[in-house]
Parts: structure tokens; C-alpha cells; sequence
């Protein structure tokens, strides 16, 4: 809404259209902004609007950052020979006036073929005079703002090209002007409509076209789709409407307050953007979507698990799609050397672990993304060796049995089982032998900076959850006996899960905890252990297995933790047998009581695919209670459930840990739902769309996520401030006293966002002018990004699954 325009209420709504199961009108590249336009006057008011558009056909991406993987692009133009022409499409009750924009310059560019965009307005209004549409089909782009500027004085151009010397090599722009009158309490409506048909994909070896040269396959497509398009504008926007509303309605049924269903149907809707700014799809339903504007990989396994469900909202066909792509890749091999994390551009330097270097692909390694713009190939990202991620597999049979209840389409099913099972083998080939789980050693999820060891509750209860998955599968398969195995061993998984992780006493899941493994025991000397009521047989299964038993037993009657309690064990088990332990043994990173906050993912998702979840209830009441306290309430209670937490809920070292992702509120919200918290999932939600839309005021895709536990000190002031040491001594004490910071130096997430109470509360202690400047620092250091747009959020649509 405009409301700078004396008397005249302007409205604009951008239309993309993206309508539910229509693939025709959402591959389409073509947008249109609507403008309502009301005198509310007691004048006859003209009103003017002008749209200058510059001509990038024939431009180049240019990578954004050298030698850098994850970067976003920038558009380098090249203008040669560009051409324009003033085109119409009239037909019984409305025309359109625009212009064309081509090349025909001789030279291969990334952006090839046409852009035709101008204003469509009523046929009565444009004969009786009220209204008029001119268009100046070329100009010098130098010269745009002047000829803007000069049409919005007059309220029309001309279709004069001041060309002076034009030698073919100038950026040109074009300009289309209406101007509009309208009487007292008058009302008109106009669309500008804009098509951009550059059909061409070309990323490395791949080449192809995109999706919509499957309904429009000629050379120039923009006029006859906005033929077919131009009269049914109205109706698009009435079909948006219509699924948009339908939606609302289902929020509505499930959550209590108006207010929180029509936030919740608003960001959902809103994540949809992704199919028009994200993607690319291209005639054979080959689809590809970016995890993100500046982490530019397709289809990154790990956050389309979350994000998918806005796809299958939206168009589950392109899911299936997706799902046998990631199958061909499982089964392919590359044997291309290739190095990991910061060794990738040292090759010769000496790794610290063998796991930093590998192959390209092995079969059966589920893979972590579909390529990039910059490498086509999957498996592109190279900031970890994801052989060894955890994650993955399971993620990935769970996506083929969701689509599978989804759609009851059995083709996919068929064509991803070698896939599934081949995955299984291969992570099952790195279960130590007398293990039931794989385990961590690292960063080895889509926590890609945040280490777990061991047994983790997110990797393990996945494994748990996509065995059973398999096993559905398996049956769908025929298989029976290959689905009993699946199902035993998941159960097997389970119960090592449930004993290693569960804190009965605090009523949560830790993050993780290593245990004894056969490899720990030499074999000898373990007869001393008897002093402790250890009976050993000298078989290491048999033994670790009693000894990760006696490790996982905790006495709930002293006030120690458990964690502390595993610990205290470990050392005197080795401090009373030392002969019978390796140094891998006395080497093993301390177990983890940290509480993570995505613990309940793998039993979510099981429920939402129609399968029963693995966990029993009264555990997920207390988990999801302790999660909303520690990881919500005590943490960041203006953002959301931080990835990962100390135990009583202060913020971890690790900034992943203190990363709110988006994705992850909408999984802990799903949880809450499905364990009948639908209260505190709706006040997490709520507090999303508030840090979304109030405090950081992102209108379509959010990001990755927001970080609200950034501490800062003296020094940080001094540098920011430019201010001397007891100057910034003094402004600091200031803010702590007043409270508006933490005692460990982070913002107080309760500060005012009102600079002028702001300044009220410092009198004194610091002037108008800097408490102001400081106002904005504090929020901004209070309220940091996590990425840009991103694929993830679209967990969001998983709450009405």
C-alpha cells in the first residue's frame, strides 16, 4: 500500500503464478504487479505511472566470490546489438501495450531469448480517454532516470530513440507510461505484466531447456503466452486466492486463535516464493532447487528433507522426480580424487584424518546434493566428505516412503529400491562389528559445523526411524524377510538409543555419548573388574556390551547427572583395569548432555508418513517440555528453539549451536502438535512470524535463521564507537546496569525496540545522539543472520501434513 499520494490510495499485489498442481502456470516465467488505484478525493486527480525496464539479454553470470564454493552471482552485462520493439495484444475486453527486448548480437551468453513486459488495462477505459498508455521502446540506459523523470511530469514519452552516435554496443533500456484519470471515489485497475523467455539451461555439461518450453515450444514464446495468459489474469489471481484461503481454512481448523492460523497461513504461502526465485526445472522434470541464494547447491539432501513438504503442497510430481534423481546418483561411481573442508584447495598439505579425502562417488553413499550452478555433477559441496555423514540415508528412505503415502505412486517406489537398500548396505558397513547404530565422529549430519561423537540422538533415532521406513518398503517390494530384518534391527537400534540417551531423572535426550566398543578392549587383564561386580568373559561384544550397560545405569537418587555419572564410571573402570583398555579407549571424547533441540525430528516425520513413531509418549512429553524451556524460554525467547543448548539452557560455545534455524521451529512445532502441545507450538510459531516480519521485516523466504547469542565487550564498543577504553568501560557498565545486557555480555533479547525509551533509560550516562547510534547496534548484534534465503523453512507446510 502507498499512502504518500494526497487523496489517492494506491495498492500493488506481485503475482507469481504459482497455483497448487497446475505445472503449466507454475513453470511459466512471467510475473505481473496489479495496481488498485482509488481518488478518494473530492478532486478529479490524474495519477502517472511509469515503468522503465533495462535489457539484460546477452548477459553473463559472474561467480560473486574467487575460489570460494559457496557464493551467489552477479549478472555482467554485454549489449550488443540489442533490439527492441513496441508490441500489442489486444483482445475483447482488455489490451495490452509493451515492449520486446532481444539481441542479436553473434556472441553465446548465459541469458539468451526475449523479455516482453508492459501494462494491460480495460478497453473501455482506454477509449474513453481515461485511460493512456505510451511507450518510448528504446533508450539509453544512461539516460533512464531523466526519461522518467520527464514522463512522470507529462504523464506520457514518445517513441522517439535520441540515439546521437549509437554504434551497437550501448545498454538500452525501455520505458511504458500510463497515465490515468479518475473522478471522486473512482477506482481502475492496471497489470503490469512482465515475461522472461530465455529458455536456455546450460550448467557445464548439462544442457537443456526449461520447463515451460513443454506447453510453449516455440523460439520466441512471450507473445503467444501472454496471448493465452493475458485474458485470464483475473481468474490466476481468483485461483491463488481460492488455494490460499483453502489453506487458511485448514490452519484455522487445527489452530486455536484466528491471529496465529492467519500468521502461520502467511509465512507458509510465503515460502512458496521458492519455486519462482530458487529453481531450476527444465523440460524433462529434471527439478532442482537451491538450498540457498549464496549456498548455491541443488537439492541438498539434508534440508530437502525439511523443505520438501512445501513441494509436495505445491506439486508432489516434481518430488518423485527428485526422488529417482537422487537414486541414479546413489548408485553411480566417480572415481575422481578429491580433498574435503580447508584441504580442498591445499592438496598436498598433510591431512589430520584420512576421512578429509576421497573419491567423488562410491555406490550405495547417498550423496549430499543434486550439483550446483557452478558444478553440475552431484555430490558438488566439498566442505565434508558426506561418505561419512549419517544423516543421509535414512533421510533419503524415509523421503521415498513419504512419497510413496503421498502420492501411492509405486513407479518411484520401484525405481528408488536398489537405491534404498544399497544405502543401507553401505552405511551398515561402517557399524562397528557388535554395534546396532553408526556412529558419529564429527561433524556428520546437516549440523555441518557442529560436532557430536558417537551415538547422537539426531543420527541414531534417523537410523532407527529409516530402518523401520525400509521395512515398509521392503514389504511394498515383496520382500518379507529383508522387511523382518529392518524392522529387527531397528528395534535392536532403538533400545541402544533409548539406553544410552534417555536422562530419566532430567526427563531429556542428550546430544550424544560414546560408548565402549569391542575395538576399546585388549582382551587381557579385565579380571580386576570383578572388584566393581564386572564379570567379563574375555568375548569383546559380550563384554562391551556389559560394560556400556553398566556405563548406561544411573542412580537417580544422588544429585549428580547422569553424564557426570558416565564419566566418573569411565575413568575408574580404566583406572581399575588399565591392562584391559586401548588408548582409543582413554582417548574417547567426554559424552555430551548438551540439549539439542531437533530430538524429536525421526519420530515426527515417522508419524507424518503414516507409520507409528518410535519413542513412547510420556519420554516426548518430557522432552519436548524440557526442549521449550532450556532451547526456547530460557535461551532466545524472542526467536526460537536454538539448534543446541547447555544443559540448563545458556547458550553453547559453537555459533551453530546457537543458531535459531527456521526449518527446525516448524519440526518442533510439528512435535509439539502431534504430542497434543498444540499451545506452545502455536506461541513458537507466533514468535517465528514476529522475528520474521516485525524485527527483521523479511516479507518472502526466510533465511536459514537468526543467532541471538552474540556477546560483546569493551573492546568491541571501543571498535565500533571509536571510544576510549573507560569510555566503553563506562557505556557498558550503563547497559548492564539498566539491564539491557546479559551479565556475559549478550544483548538483553527483553531491550526495547523503541529508540526513544532507549535514550530515556541511558540519560545521563550517554548522549541522545550515541544512545541512538547504539540502539541500532544493539538490536542488530541482538538479531544476526544465519544464511540467506533458504530452503528449509518449507518444514513449514509439515504442520498441516
Amino acid at each position: 500500500k502507498y499512502n504518500s499520494f494526497d487523496g489517492i490510495n494506491i495498492k500493488r499485489k506481485v503475482v507469481s503464478p504459482i497455483v497448487k498442481e497446475d505445472k503449466r502456470l507454475c513453470s511459466m516465467p512471467m510475473h505481473w504487479n496489479h495496481f488498485q488505484i482509488t481518488n478518494e478525493s473530492q478532486q478529479t486527480r490524474v495519477i502517472t505511472l511509469a515503468q522503465p525496464l533495462q535489457n539484460l539479454i546477452g548477459s553473463t553470470y559472474r561467480k560473486g566470490r574467487d575460489g570460494i564454493q559457496d557464493s551467489a552471482c552477479t549478472l555482467s552485462q554485454n549489449p550488443i546489438a540489442q533490439q527492441h520493439k513496441a508490441v500489442e495484444v489486444n483482445d475483447e475486453s482488455h489490451s495490452f501495450t509493451g515492449v520486446q527486448l532481444t539481441s542479436q548480437s553473434p556472441y553465446q551468453s548465459d541469458i539468451e531469448g526475449e523479455v516482453v513486459f508492459g501494462v494491460q488495462a480495460e478497453n473501455r477505459l482506454t477509449k474513453s480517454g481515461k485511460v493512456s498508455v505510451s511507450v518510448k521502446p528504446t533508450l539509453y540506459t544512461s539516460k533512464v532516470a531523466q526519461q522518467t523523470e520527464f514522463a512522470l511530469k507529462t504523464g506520457r514519452t514518445n517513441t522517439e530513440f535520441q540515439t546521437g552516435i549509437y554504434t551497437g554496443r550501448e545498454a538500452l533500456s525501455a520505458l511504458v507510461v500510463v497515465q490515468v484519470e479518475l473522478e471522486p471515489g473512482e477506482s481502475v485497475d492496471l497489470r503490469f505484466a512482465q515475461v522472461m523467455a530465455h529458455s536456455k539451461v546450460m550448467l557445464n555439461g548439462w544442457h537443456s531447456d526449461k520447463a515451460y518450453t513443454q506447453f510453449y515450444p516455440q523460439a520466441k514464446p512471450a507473445l503467444p503466452m501472454l496471448e493465452d495468459v493475458l485474458p485470464k489474469l483475473e481468474s490466476i489471481e481468483q485461483q491463488i486466492v481460492e488455494q490460499q484461503t483453502a489453506f487458511l481454512e485448514q490452519a484455522q481448523s487445527k489452530i486455536s486463535q484466528p491471529e496465529s492460523a492467519l500468521r502461520y497461513a502467511t509465512m507458509a504461502m510465503n515460502s512458496l516464493s521458492f519455486l519462482a526465485e530458487s529453481t531450476v526445472w527444465d523440460k524433462e522434470d529434471k527439478f532442482l532447487v537451491k538450498e540457498c541464494v549464496d549456498y548455491p547447491f541443488f537439492n541438498s539432501l539434508d534440508v530437502y528433507f525439511y523443505g520438501s513438504f512445501s513441494l509436495l503442497y505445491l506439486l508432489p510430481e516434481l518430488d518423485g522426480c527428485v526422488m529417482k534423481d537422487f537414486s541414479k546418483a546413489i548408485l553411480a561411481e566417480d572415481f575422481t580424487q578429491r580433498r574435503y573442508w580447508e584441504y580442498e584447495a591445499t592438496p598436498n598439505a598433510e591431512l589430520i584424518d584420512e576421512k578429509y579425502q576421497g573419491v567423488r562417488a562410491i555406490r550405495g553413499a547417498v550423496i549430499h546434493d543434486l550439483g550446483s550452478p557452478f558444478d553440475i555433477q552431484p555430490d558438488a559441496y566439498s566442505w565434508h566428505n558426506v561418505k561419512e555423514w549419517k544423516d543421509l540415508a535414512p533421510k533419503y528412505i524415509l523421503m521415498v516412503y513419504r512419497h510413496y503415502q503421498n502420492t501411492q505412486d509405486m513407479s518411484v517406489v520401484k525405481e528408488c529400491w536398489q537405491a534404498v537398500t544399497e544405502s543401507i548396505d553401505f552405511l551398515s558397513n561402517l557399524i562397528a562389528k557388535g554395534d546396532d547404530v553408526p556412529l558419529t565422529r564429527g561433524t556428520d549430519d546437516t549440523f555441518d559445523n557442529l560436532a557430536s561423537h558417537g551415538i547422537s540422538i539426531y543420527c541414531a533415532s534417523l537410523w532407527v526411524a529409516g530402518l523401520q521406513a525400509a521395512s515398509e518398503l521392503a514389504q511394498l517390494m515383496g520382500e518379507h524377510d529383508l522387511s523382518a530384518g529392518y524392522l529387527t534391527r531397528s528395534k535392536k537400534a532403538l533400545a541402544t538409543v533409548e539406553q544410552s540417551l534417555w536422562d530419566e531423572k532430567e526427563g531429556y535426550y542428550h546430544f550424544f555419548v560414546t560408548p565402549v566398543q569391542a575395538k576399546h578392549l585388549t582382551g587381557e587383564g579385565y579380571q580386576a573388574l570383578e572388584t566393581l561386580g564386572l564379570t567379563l568373559t574375555g568375548d569383546a561384544i559380550a563384554d562391551k556390551n556389559m560394560l556400556n550397560d553398566y556405563l548406561n545405569q544411573a542412580d537417580t537418587s544422588i544429585n549428580i547427572g547422569k553424564v557426570a555419572q558416565r564419566v566418573s564410571k569411565k575413568r575408574l573402570l580404566s583406572e581399575t583395569a588399565p591392562q584391559a583398555f586401548t588408548q582409543e579407549y582413554l582417548d574417547l571424547v567426554p559424552d555430551s548432555d548438551n540439549s539439542f533441540g531437533d530430538a524429536l525430528l525421526a519420530d515426527s516425520y515417522l508419524k507424518l508418513i503414516g507409520l507409528e513413531g518410535i519413542f513412547p509418549q510420556q519420554r516426548i512429553q518430557r522432552a519436548l517440555d524440557y526442549v521449550y524451556k532450556h532451547n526456547f524460554e530460557i535461551n532466545s525467547p524472542k526467536l526460537g528453539v536454538a539448534n543446541m543448548t547447555l544443559a540448563d539452557g545458556s547458550p553453547h560455545e559453537a555459533f551453530q549451536a546457537q543458531d535459531v534455524w527456521i526449518g527446525v521451529q516448524f519440526s518442533v512445532a510439528t512435535a509439539l502438535s502431534l504430542a497434543g502441545k498444540s499451545q506452545q507450538a502455536e506461541t513458537l510459531m507466533d514468535t517465528v512470524y514476529t522475528a520474521l516480519y516485525d524485527y527483521s521485516k523479511i516479507p518472502f523466504a526466510a533465511p536459514e535463521g537468526f543467532n541471538c547469542s552474540v556477546s560483546f565487550d569493551e573492546k568491541d564498543l571501543s571498535d565500533s564507537f571509536k571510544l576510549s577504553q573507560s569510555d566503553a568501560k563506562k557505556w557498558i557498565n550503563a547497559l548492564k546496569l539498566q539491564n539491557c545486557v546479559l551479565s556475559d555480555g549478550r544483548v538483553n533479547p527483553e531491550l526495547t525496540k523503541d529508540s526513544d525509551k532507549f535514550v530515556s533509560i541511558l540519560k545521563g550516562e550517554i548522549s541522545a545522539e550515541q544512545a541512538m547510534v547504539l540502539h541500532k547496534w544493539l538490536l542488530s548484534t541482538g538479531l544476526k543472520y544465519t544464511a540467506g534465503r533458504y530452503f528449509r523453512p518449507g518444514m513449514i507446510f509439515a504442520y498441516l501434513y
